[in-house]
């Protein structure tokens, strides 16, 4: 079956059908071990870790939370 019959069939589905289709083929291309707790942990710990010596190489650059805060609401 090619692409564009696929597509057009799937187009024939309610929305909300579509959706768990459209979710269903992401998580075939996202990383197994992204299902895996502890592979997620030890990932969110080494990116904290990385983004900690960031901010202490330069805190220089560190942004005020109220200064933040204040812009965010800005915009």
């Amino acid at each position: 079956m090619k692409r564009a019959s696929i597509l057009a069939e799937a187009l024939k589905l309610p929305v909300p059908e579509r959706a768990k289709l459209i979710s269903e083929l992401i998580a075939t291309l996202e990383d197994p071990s992204t299902n895996d707790p502890a592979a997620v942990q030890q990932a969110w710990a080494q990116e904290l870790d990385m983004r900690i010596a960031r901010a202490d190489a330069h805190p220089e650059q560190a942004i005020d939370w109220t200064v933040l805060r204040t812009e965010l609401k800005t915009k």
